[in-house]
Formats: C-alpha cells, structure tokens, sequence
C-alpha cells in the first residue's frame, strides 16, 4: 500500500494519514504566527513563552470607570419642497437630532510602588516588609516562613483603593495551595477577596506574576505592623503538604485602573 508523503501548512487544520515532510524551520517557518507576542503571559507553546497580557475589564463598574454617553451634535437640514400650484416653492427646515451613543471609558493602567508589606507569623507577629517589596533584591519577601505554618500569611497595601498586583517571585515554592484572598474590612477584620485575574499558580511559577479583582465594596483602611490607613489585600494558602518549599519574592507593585 503506498502511502503519501504529506507537508503541514498553515492554510488548514487538516492533518491527512500518511509520511509528513519536516521543515528544517520548525514550526515557526510553517505557522509565522507562532510567536511569544501572540501567545497568552506565562504559556509555553511548543517550547515559545508567552508574552501576552490582555486586560479584563468589568463592565459592570467594579473598576470605577464609568461608561461614557456621547452625544452628537444635532443638525438642520433644508429641505425644498415645491408648489406646482402658483410655480412657487416653500422651503422648511428640518431638525435632525443623531440617536446618542454610549461606550466604556478606556481605563489607564498605573504601576505604583507599593505603601505597605507585611509578612504575618502563625505566633502573632507581624514584620514590615514594605522596603523589600519596593526594591529589586531577590528573595528578601518573606511569602511564606519557612515552617510552612498554616495560620502564616502575606498583605500589601495601598494608600488608596487599587485593582490589582504584580508580584515578582524570585524563588518558587513547592507544595502549596494558594487559593485563600482577603481584603481588610477595617478593625482587625477580613472579607473574601473576588479574583479576577490570577497568575500566582501557588508561587510555582517565578518572575512578574499578575493578580487582579473585584474592588470590594466594603473595604476599609486599617493597620499591620504599624503600618496605618492603608487597604490592604490578604495572600494565604489554604492547605501546605509535606514537600513544602518555602517561596520568596524580589519586588512587588499595586496596579490601578
């Protein structure tokens, strides 16, 4: 039985039965597409890293970025209209007023440094981290203490409301659930944080990791290592395995839009 030699190609979807011919460019000579711009961050296809981010807005004005309602600028029109009757004509103006439009605002995105990090020891105490959090020196952010206690948590905190946070890891963890966010509801209390976007991936991954949410409604300032008036957000882990790797970050930034 003869069995064709075939060739992928980027026209189609196809992949017919038989030999298929290599291309000594790889994948990328077949589909120039394949490059780490269209690829989501933090995705590995076919040995390329992803350099994509796309934003997620809500529409719902979680963001505070209100919808914009246009109005277009009405005009008059004259119109002729003729009068065969005594070989006159009357001319009328006519109003015509273009329906209004509504859009939503483009929200800029701003980069701030960070006005509070606090790592929480499981013995009640808090250490202010907000100097390291703020420079570029690896492994000087206490994720986590290295007894992987349960009750041990990091916070960040922002003069003002924010959106979300950059994290840089600079040495991943292992054997961690990282799926518990809070906010600070003023007075020593916490509510649930709503995530949005979450590349943290339990401080598996290392390098600038985005973390984005829904602004909660009820936040409210409060105090962390004497660190005062400020909103902070939460980072816990859930549940920590008996592999635990203690992870450790290099900097961080607060993101408002």
């Amino acid at each position: 039985m003869l069995i064709p030699t075939r060739a992928i190609t980027d026209a189609s979807t196809d992949y017919p039965l038989g030999y298929h011919r290599g291309n000594v460019g790889g994948l990328a000579a077949v589909e120039p597409d394949l490059i780490a711009a269209y690829i989501k961050y933090g995705v590995t296809m076919f040995g390329i890293l992803g350099t994509m981010v796309q934003w997620i807005y809500d529409l719902l004005g979680e963001t505070g970025q209100p919808a914009v309602l246009t109005i277009p600028t009405p005009s008059i029109d004259l119109v002729v209209a003729e009068d065969h009757s005594g070989g006159a004509f009357t001319a009328e103006k006519t109003l015509v007023i273009p329906v209004p439009t509504i859009a939503d605002a483009t929200a800029p995105t701003s980069v701030n440094a960070v006005a509070g990090a606090v790592i929480h020891d499981d013995d009640g105490v808090d250490t202010d981290e907000t100097a390291a959090a703020n420079e570029a020196t690896a492994d000087d952010m206490t994720l986590l203490r290295p007894d992987g206690a349960i009750a041990d948590w990091y916070a960040l905190g922002y003069a003002n409301l924010f959106d979300g946070i950059v994290l840089n890891v600079s040495t991943v963890g292992a054997d961690v659930t990282l799926d518990t966010f809070e906010y600070s509801k003023g007075g020593g209390s916490w509510g649930t944080l709503t995530p949005i976007m979450n590349q943290l991936n339990d401080y598996e991954t290392s390098g600038k990791r985005w973390f984005t949410f829904e602004r909660p409604g009820d936040w409210a300032v409060d105090t962390y290592a004497g660190i005062a008036d400020k909103y902070w957000i939460k980072l816990k882990a859930s549940a920590i395995g008996g592999g635990y790797v203690q992870p450790l970050g290099a900097q961080a930034w607060v993101l408002v839009y």
